[in-house]
């Protein structure tokens, strides 16, 4: 069933297999998603895109409001741990400035209209990257840096910004 939902017909067994443990669908090779499980969905398509071959994987607003909390503090280890795995490199497109901070190494904040890069931020912890940061005196640095600046640029607008 995964090998048709990925469209793995090229690769072998094993690799499939690998790959649907990697994203954590172990035991779910003959399941087919409910449209409700949005982390589920989340997982198969980024099965999708480790099958394709690429070392940079784009993801735009990817976790959505109505994903659980526990479902999401999963889906941010299993970010993390990919990266680690298997040396990728996400490009994340966000309103949510928590999740930014947490899942980058670097963010560039935009204007609008037109869109353009307004000023860049190395993100830096001095521990590994895990949700307890989200607590941590580091990353609330990282934040309150991060919206003072938001803040001063005036075609900017923090309505968009999740906390």
């Amino acid at each position: 069933m995964y090998a048709k939902i990925l469209k793995l017909k090229s690769r072998d067994k094993k690799e499939v297999d690998e790959i649907i443990r990697d994203v954590g669908l172990e035991g779910y090779e003959n399941h087919f998603p409910n449209n409700d499980s949005l982390a589920f969905r989340f997982r198969i398509s980024l099965g999708r895109a480790i099958a394709s071959g690429t070392d940079v994987i784009a993801l735009d607003e990817p976790f959505s409001k109505n994903i659980q909390p526990v479902s999401l503090a999963r889906l941010y280890t299993l970010l993390f741990e990919l990266r680690e795995k298997r040396k990728l490199t996400f490009i994340l497109g966000t309103s949510n400035l928590s999740e930014a901070i947490l899942l980058s190494d670097k963010i560039y904040t935009m204007r609008k209209n037109p869109g353009t890069i307004n000023n860049s931020f190395d993100i830096k912890f001095n521990s590994e990257r895990n949700i307890e940061l989200m607590s941590s005196p580091e990353f609330l640095e990282y934040r309150n840096k991060i919206e003072t600046e938001l803040k001063q640029t005036k075609s900017q607008s923090l309505s968009n910004i999740t906390i």
